[in-house]
């Protein structure tokens, strides 16, 4: 089997479909008998200028990571080699639609593993469904959840199979730093709200520091004065894993409410949820053997391996985010291993690439 990747380089570009089209490449190489990487290039890419302002010659300098495979920029869906059998679309990108269309036009088997898809309103999530049964041939849903929502739905099931994300775990270790290490987030494009959405964990951190000034924060993009907090910058893989994932004890995510995820948010059977999300730090963090605390249902339940321990009703309650952070740290070596045992038998890119990969056998 011949299988493209339409994503992104790493060492090119930060970001999560970096990352998840390095890890297709290298999952799928043990199986396939041509992979390419296409680079497209849109207003928002330009790998031919990114190569320059990274300092390599060209996309034959790009690392490989040891594995055979071509790397191709593409503008136009022709140019896609007539001997591939399944492309695999890594971008969220609204400029490289056009591209991803036209490709399908073109009669190319097309697969995507997204984010959380469904709502549980049956006659939205039909056509949720039923457009993505025109866009691609298959669907890997990246939740469980979605799969049992589905099955509800009448449409083609035939085009939809569970894949749960796979990451490498190689790169994410369980030595931690001496003293307990706290990281999170801020709200990408969310200037408008100020620290709202990180207000539930900058309260309960205060707090802690007053019960343990030994307690260590990181923070992504800005450093937070009342918690001492390192800033950590956006870092591309692995630093990233090296400067944050690794040295954290507990991954606390920012209130959705206050980001472009509100956007998505729908109500069903008392419950919420944000429809796109997935949150990728999350399962790195578990995978390092970090431990989540997050309001329920804002993160898919299947994501969080001890969600009794991991979770809070209401982020205006801070007594009962300190007490559960408190449990967290105070408990932090037996929970920690059973995290990281729970994730790593579901999350490992070794194990999802090569179940995609039979899928797509018995498929095509």
């Amino acid at each position: 089997m011949n299988i493209a990747i339409v994503g992104r380089h790493p060492n090119l570009e930060k970001g999560f479909n970096s990352v998840m089209s390095m890890l297709w490449v290298r999952g799928l190489s043990r199986f396939a008998n041509k992979i390419i990487l296409y680079l497209p290039i849109s207003e928002t890419h330009d790998p031919i200028e990114l190569l320059l302002k990274q300092g390599f010659s060209d996309l034959d300098s790009l690392p490989r990571w040891g594995l055979n495979f071509e790397i191709k920029p593409i503008a136009n869906a022709d140019e896609i080699d007539n001997s591939i059998d399944v492309v695999i679309w890594q971008s969220y990108r609204p400029q490289e639609e056009s591209l991803r269309k036209n490709i399908r036009k073109l009669g190319f088997f097309m697969v995507k593993n997204p984010p959380r898809l469904f709502s549980g309103d049956i006659d939205r999530d039909k056509k949720k469904a039923d457009a993505l049964c025109k866009e691609y041939d298959f669907i890997f849903a990246s939740l469980q959840q979605d799969i049992i929502d589905i099955s509800q739905i009448d449409c083609d099931h035939n085009k939809f199979a569970y894949l749960p994300r796979g990451f490498d775990v190689e790169a994410l270790s369980p030595n931690k730093s001496d003293n307990p290490t706290i990281g999170f987030d801020k709200a990408v494009k969310g200037q408008e709200f100020g620290l709202k959405s990180i207000d539930h964990i900058v309260k309960a951190g205060e707090a802690l520091l007053h019960q343990d000034a030994k307690v260590q924060f990181l923070s992504l993009r800005d450093s937070i004065q009342s918690l001492n907090s390192k800033r950590i910058p956006l870092l591309g893989y692995p630093d990233f894993y090296n400067q944050f994932i690794n040295k954290l004890w507990v991954y606390m995510p920012i209130d959705f409410d206050y980001s472009v995820h509100a956007k998505g948010k729908v109500y069903a059977n008392n419950q919420h949820r944000y429809i796109g999300l997935y949150e990728n730090q999350i399962i790195e963090a578990q995978l390092s053997g970090a431990l989540i605390l997050s309001r329920r249902y804002d993160i898919p339940e299947e994501l969080i391996m001890l969600p009794a321990e991991s979770q809070v009703e209401d982020y205006s309650k801070d007594i009962d985010i300190l007490e559960k952070l408190v449990a967290h740290l105070e408990n932090f070596s037996e929970r920690s291993m059973l995290t990281m045992e729970m994730s790593r038998s579901k999350h490992d890119y070794l194990s999802t690439t090569s179940k995609l990969y039979q899928k797509l056998k018995s498929t095509i």
